[in-house]
């Protein structure tokens, strides 16, 4: 029940963070995860503990994890003294013998260059739909999201919080197994 990485690693921090971008259901990341945290997504040094409880009538995962906080969009302090944390809690549902669902919620907090914090915390959210006897999913519906709270100084030396939020949803059809057909709104 119990998991530790370490070294340079794709964070868990939503579900599609982790998948390298030639193996996601789209042709580029996500407009939220370029935007906050820069093209190749929050890929960090450090390390993290998973631990999953067998003792629930559902899966449930939780993380934590704690990285030197170099990604330079997002944080940018770069020191493993004090370090970018990270945690993450997944769901997963099994609503019918057809129908699933995963819901889950990541926070990343850390410190900019200019020694500033800067948190972001994101929900993410998949349902899949998959005919009784078909091997793959019919439908699969999903959405992340992400806010983050960030503080920044004016050139006269004023610190104020500057709040953002930015999420997508997708949406894909298969009705044949090799073939499936997509659209993202961002």
């Amino acid at each position: 029940g119990t998991q530790a990485k370490l070294g340079q690693l794709r964070n868990r921090y939503g579900w599609s963070n982790v998948v390298h971008e030639h193996d996601l259901p789209w042709v580029d990341r996500p407009d939220v995860y370029r935007i906050f945290f820069g093209p190749d997504g929050l890929v960090e040094k450090g390390g993290e503990a998973t631990w999953v409880p067998d003792f629930l009538p559902f899966y449930l995962e939780g993380l934590g994890g704690v990285f030197n906080g170099d990604n330079e969009t997002a944080f940018g302090y770069g020191r493993i003294n004090n370090p970018l944390v990270t945690g993450r809690v997944r769901a997963f549902f099994e609503l019918t013998d057809t129908m699933g669902l995963q819901i889950g919620t990541s926070v990343a907090s850390g410190e900019t260059p200019d020694r500033l914090s800067s948190t972001l915390v994101g929900y993410d959210v998949k349902y899949k739909f998959r005919p009784e006897g078909w091997l793959h999913p019919l439908l699969t519906l999903s959405s992340e999201g992400i806010y983050s709270i960030r503080q920044v100084e004016n050139d006269a030396g004023d610190k104020r919080t500057r709040d953002r939020f930015g999420a997508y949803g997708w949406a894909e059809v298969q009705p044949w197994r090799r073939w499936a057909m997509g659209t993202r709104y961002d």
